[in-house]
């Protein structure tokens, strides 16, 4: 009686074939649906790595028109060929002392016969200093040396009053030199320069705490010590001494302005300074470093994205 469906089973069993797979073993050639998540996270990964790319992009592309177009920190005009014009033609760039100009000029030769006076003067010698320096004092020291040797005969008075002037004159060059400008080390040169802005912007040569007069000497000092900072870019122990005076020349600016606008607005001109360098954000940035990564181009801005996503 059941012999039948045992043969019919053992029939069934014996004809599959053992390299034939299960159904649910077979491999499917439709997307799985839980495969949409790995795909949206990285359609989403994709997105913020172009929005941080254009991100940097941009800002990169704002910083190049900001050093183009906006005032130096610094300097405070554009860094540019018609920037550095409106410097030259500023009140502070025509009084301050020309230190090429001081060292190409010809150094005159030492003349017994007459005194050769310099030029410019350090020391703040003036009109009267100046008399009593090569005029009355070695007339002076000529006239010693014949009142010290006693009674002589005329000509031997004339002759020696001769050799005493050419003595003195030989001195007096000497002198010359040494209180000429052309000799001033850089603390005599910003005597020099802190007299002129003192005078120039100044009502009086005393008046040296006018907001007027601080500003031009706290400019002539930024300027020379960024002149150093570029040409000696491994000093780092000056940066915050220039951005301290940076911010310092502002506060000075803007309290002017407080107290008087008209005098403000007079003043940037004669100072060659851009508005924007006083009033807007202060921002000092330095040249890069020798051998850094920026002067290698090799340096990546670290900029975060808006939104994060889990990658």
């Amino acid at each position: 009686m059941f012999r039948p469906l045992t043969t019919t089973c053992a029939r069934a069993s014996s004809s599959a074939s053992p390299h034939v797979l299960p159904q649910f073993l077979l491999p499917s050639f439709s997307a799985s649906i839980h495969t949409s998540r790995p795909a949206l996270e990285s359609a989403r990964n994709e997105a913020a790595r172009l929005e941080k790319k254009r991100n940097v992009e941009f800002r990169l592309k704002r910083a190049e028109h900001q050093r183009s177009a906006g005032p130096h920190a610094v300097l405070g005009h554009p860094n540019t060929p018609a920037g550095n014009a409106q410097w030259l033609a500023c009140d502070l760039a025509r009084i301050l002392v020309d230190e090429k100009a001081l060292q190409d000029e010809p150094i005159p030769e030492i003349n017994e016969k007459e005194i050769k006076l310099p030029e410019l003067y350090q020391f703040d010698i003036r009109g009267a200093e100046e008399r009593v320096l090569f005029d009355t004092l070695p007339k002076m020291s000529a006239m010693a040396g014949i009142l010290v040797h006693g009674e002589r005969s005329e000509s031997q008075m004339e002759a020696t009053l001769k050799t005493n002037l050419m003595r003195s004159h030989l001195h007096g060059n000497i002198l010359s030199r040494i209180v000429d400008l052309r000799n001033a080390n850089a603390a005599g040169i910003g005597f020099e320069n802190r007299r002129r802005c003192i005078r120039a912007f100044g009502e009086s040569d005393e008046d040296t705490g006018r907001p007027e007069v601080q500003a031009a000497i706290l400019t002539v000092r930024i300027r020379n010590l960024w002149t150093h900072l570029v040409t000696h870019m491994n000093d780092v122990h000056n940066r915050r001494s220039i951005t301290m005076m940076v911010h310092e020349r502002a506060r000075i600016l803007k309290y002017l302005e407080r107290i008087d606008p008209a005098r403000f607005d007079n003043l940037l001109p004669r100072l060659g300074l851009d508005p924007r360098a006083v009033k807007g954000e202060i921002y000092v940035k330095f040249p890069p470093r020798p051998n850094s990564k920026e002067a290698k181009g090799t340096f990546k801005p670290k900029i975060k994205p808006k939104y994060r996503y889990r990658e």
